[in-house]
């Protein structure tokens, strides 16, 4: 995302941003972030659809959604790896395609064909304006969406998935979303603490009422502040991610 690097760079509440460090301290403070990190479901921090609202029925239903998609991934994975050492004439078009190009993308592709001949119960592929995410569903009137994608472009917070709805213009309140990640065997080093997660999630909600995105409406507390970017977010300390979560909840956004 590109960040609005003219403004002048002061913390949440507009005061000197000595609190709030704008770069991280060490380039170790990037290890979890650009190493692949362990297999997960990443829910979006904009897309949560109500999360007070929805009954303990609708979250058992969509927790449960995204956890069975999930455990299909290693095998999905599996037989798409069979299916690139096979011969030419035994692989798919996808499967062919990533052998002649190689790439993250392609691979993904790979695996995201196989997923879905294993999976029958999620949409596939659903049509939206200016974006398609890989699944969807419904339960209780609650719109669901998954997207397969690398732990890096998920990130902390469903970056991938909120990209996607957010560029077709999804109310945030109308839907939930997650991120279901592949690794193809990378090793996993520990989980994003979720004070952290949460502060990336608020990051996306400020992003977007300073920038009109989505269902954002425009809000002048958005606006004038600098909306931090992720490298300020991974510099830093639990306090102050606590408190920029806490202060953008209390704009509103």
């Amino acid at each position: 995302m590109h960040e609005r690097l003219e403004k002048t760079h002061t913390d949440i509440r507009g005061r000197s941003a000595a609190g709030m460090p704008r770069k991280p301290r060490s380039e170790s403070q990037f290890q979890i972030y650009n190493q692949p990190v362990q297999r997960a479901v990443v829910p979006s921090g904009t897309y949560t659809a109500a999360a007070a609202g929805r009954t303990v029925l609708q979250e058992g239903q969509i927790t449960a959604a995204w956890n069975a998609l999930d455990a299909l991934v290693p095998t999905a994975e599996a037989s798409a790896a069979t299916g690139v050492a096979a011969g030419p004439a035994m692989r798919t078009a996808t499967q062919n395609a990533y052998v002649l190009h190689p790439s993250p993308a392609r691979w993904g592709s790979c695996v995201e064909e196989q997923l879905n001949g294993l999976d029958a119960a999620w949409n596939h592929q659903v049509a939206l304006a200016g974006s398609r995410p890989d699944y969807g569903q419904t339960f209780g009137g609650i719109i669901t969406y998954a997207d397969l994608t690398t732990p890096t472009q998920a990130g902390p917070a469903g970056n991938h998935i909120t990209t996607k709805l957010q560029t077709a213009n999804i109310l945030a309140g109308a839907a939930v979303a997650a991120d279901i990640t592949y690794t193809g065997g990378a090793a996993a080093p520990a989980a994003v603490p979720a004070w952290r997660v949460a502060a990336f999630g608020a990051r996306q909600r400020h992003y977007a009422s300073a920038n009109g995105i989505g269902d954002a409406e425009y809000n002048p507390w958005a606006e004038e502040n600098h909306v931090p970017s992720e490298a300020d977010i991974w510099g830093w300390t639990q306090a102050q991610c606590n408190n920029y979560v806490a202060t953008v909840d209390t704009e509103g956004l």
